[in-house]
C-alpha cells in the first residue's frame, strides 16, 4: 500500500515521470483488493488512509512537517488497531510497521531540510529579479525610451533624459514599463 502511495506521490511531484504512476497505481488497487479480504478493524482502516492523506496533504502544503508527522502518527496507531489480535496467522509485523514509520519521518525530515533550504536562496526568476539589475540605455527620447536589462529589451522610464549607452539600473516595474535611474 506505501509502495502505492509513494508512487503516485513521486508521480504528482514530477509529472511525466509515468512508470512510479503505474505502479504506484498498480500497488495501490492491488492493496486495496487485500485489504477487503482480511479481516480488519475499519477504525483502523481509515486511520491509516488519514494517515495516508495527511502525508500527501504535507507534500503539497508544505506546512513544515506538521502535518505529515500526524499522518504518520495516525498511519502508525491504525496499523496497530487494523489487524485484530484474534485472527488466526493474521499478526502484524511490528519491525515492518517501525521501519516504516521510520522511512516516512526520514522522509519528511529530507523535504523538510530541502524546503527550508530552498527558501534561504536569492529569488532568480520572475519580477522580483528584476528590480537592482543593471542594463543598458538603446533608445531614449525625453523621459521614455528602451533599455537592455537581463538580455531582453523593455520600455523604460526614468525621471530625466538618458543617453543611448548609458548604464541604468532598474528600481521598479510597472506592468512591462521599468522604471530606471543612472547606475
Amino acid at each position: 500500500m506505501l509502495l502505492g502511495i509513494y508512487g503516485l506521490l513521486f508521480e504528482f511531484l514530477n509529472p511525466g515521470a509515468v512508470a512510479p504512476g503505474l505502479i504506484g497505481g498498480l500497488s495501490l488497487l492491488v492493496a486495496l483488493y487485500a485489504l477487503n479480504l482480511l479481516p480488519i478493524n475499519y477504525a483502523g482502516a481509515a486511520l491509516v488512509l488519514l494517515g495516508i492523506g495527511l502525508m500527501v496533504a504535507e507534500a503539497h502544503i508544505g506546512s513544515l512537517g506538521l502535518i505529515g508527522i500526524a499522518g504518520v502518527v495516525a498511519f502508525v496507531i491504525g496499523a496497530i488497531m487494523m489487524f485484530p489480535s484474534g485472527a488466526p496467522g493474521l499478526t502484524l509485523s511490528l519491525p515492518l510497521l517501525a521501519g516504516t514509520a521510520v522511512a516516512s519521518v526520514v522522509f519528511f525530515l529530507l523535504i523538510l531540510a530541502m524546503l527550508l533550504r530552498s527558501r534561504r536562496r536569492a529569488v532568480v526568476a520572475g519580477a522580483e529579479t528584476l528590480i537592482g539589475a543593471e542594463g543598458k540605455a538603446l533608445f531614449w527620447q525625453g523621459t521614455e525610451g528602451r533599455v537592455l536589462v537581463q538580455s531582453e529589451v523593455w520600455r523604460a522610464r526614468a525621471a530625466g533624459e538618458l543617453q543611448p549607452g548609458t548604464r541604468v539600473k532598474v528600481t521598479a516595474r510597472e506592468g512591462l514599463v521599468v522604471i530606471v535611474e543612472p547606475a
